[in-house]
């Protein structure tokens, strides 16, 4: 990770992490709940940001591939293997403060690539048909 938040809004990260894509958070080192089973968004990429006051803006470029699933993308025609960053997220929020203690977070997020490429049952290192952004 580079990048001072207190001296410049810009930061820049490069691993392998969860995407910026909705409230999924981060993964528990203690749970490892159905919703991120499913719908985590974890893989290799790079990710800028920028954050200033109450808005905060992420976009990343990961690696595609039927390896992670919930960022899944088609490598050339059908190969599932991930060997290209040909995936990418974004998410630009803003919070409102209401009240005390009270806040609004407007967000919204775009995902090139998703897990509801393939006819049921979702399967793990099984090629997509068609990209299938969320």
């Amino acid at each position: 990770m580079v990048g001072n938040l207190a001296t410049f809004p810009l930061y820049g990260v490069l691993e392998k992490m969860d995407a910026p894509f909705g409230q999924t958070g981060s993964v528990s080192p203690f749970t490892y709940t159905t919703m991120w089973h499913a719908f985590g968004e974890l893989g290799y990429g790079a990710r800028i940001g920028f954050k200033k006051g109450d808005f905060h803006a992420k976009l990343m470029a990961v690696q595609g591939g039927a390896k992670f699933r919930p960022m899944h993308t088609l490598v050339g025609n059908v190969t599932n293997v991930p060997s290209k960053v040909n995936n990418y997220a974004a998410d630009p929020n803003y919070l409102i403060n209401i009240v005390e203690n009270v806040n609004l977070l407007l967000e919204a997020s775009y995902l090139k690539g998703s897990a509801y490429c393939q006819d049921f049952s979702v399967t793990h290192f099984s090629a997509c048909a068609e990209n299938n952004p969320a």
